[in-house]
């Protein structure tokens, strides 16, 4: 008998702090939701390192605009791709060390753009029916590093460094069956590194150096 009572008041003091505790708990599963990352999507405007989780598009503008130095953009295996050949899969304006890698950008007047900025890293990408896959402009003593990307299908130029481009290394990449030329370095570029890329079964040449007797470095 005894022992019935107490257990009643135990539970009666002792219920007050099992509401604190659900309580508590729903709490802390709505913060961690509204701390939970923002879905990347098309035209989004990237600020911090991100991990694809899912496909992207059909974009009818750009892809991804990153606008932040020092992340990483890992397209996990995943795509980028266009509505439209008109915009640009993946811009990377005036931003430094930023690392792009691991998926395919799909269908856009250039895949991945590069203008300015410094160090950055294009790697282990896919970039294919596009005009332009790869285009690098505009980046004097740049140390950006293009490589073990593929290049196919596009309707211009797999790999262009444009002018005024300086310090890029373009190493082991494969650019194919594009529909003109496989890499161009254009004229006006300066001390790049060509290392390793392989171009074949391309519309026009395989890979053409337009520097015109301007300091450029090219090792196979």
């Amino acid at each position: 008998m005894h022992v019935h009572r107490l257990m009643a008041i135990v539970r009666r003091k002792l219920a007050p702090f099992g509401s604190l505790v659900l309580c508590a708990g729903i709490l802390g599963a709505g913060s961690q939701a509204h701390g939970a990352s923002l879905p990347v999507e098309c035209g989004s405007v990237i600020t911090r390192s991100v991990t694809l989780q899912s496909d992207i598009g059909p974009c009818p503008g750009d892809g991804l605009v990153v606008a932040a130095s020092g992340i990483s953009i890992n397209l996990n295996g995943y795509r980028i791709f266009a509505s439209q050949r008109a915009h640009v899969g993946l811009r990377l304006e005036e931003v430094g060390t930023v690392t792009v890698k691991g998926g395919t950008v799909d269908g856009f007047d250039t895949g991945v753009l590069v203008v300015g900025g410094l160090s950055n890293t294009i790697s282990h990408m896919t970039v294919q029916n596009n005009r332009f896959g790869i285009r690098v402009d505009n980046a004097e003593s740049s140390s950006h590093r293009i490589e073990k990307n593929l290049a196919t299908r596009n309707r211009l130029i797999g790999i262009m460094v444009r002018r005024f481009v300086s310090g890029a290394t373009i190493s082991k990449n494969t650019s194919s069956q594009n529909a003109g030329f496989g890499i161009v370095v254009d004229g006006g570029s300066a001390f790049n590194v060509i290392a390793g890329n392989e171009a074949f079964e391309n519309g026009d040449v395989g890979i053409e150096l337009r520097t015109k007797g301007l300091s450029f470095t090219r090792t196979t």
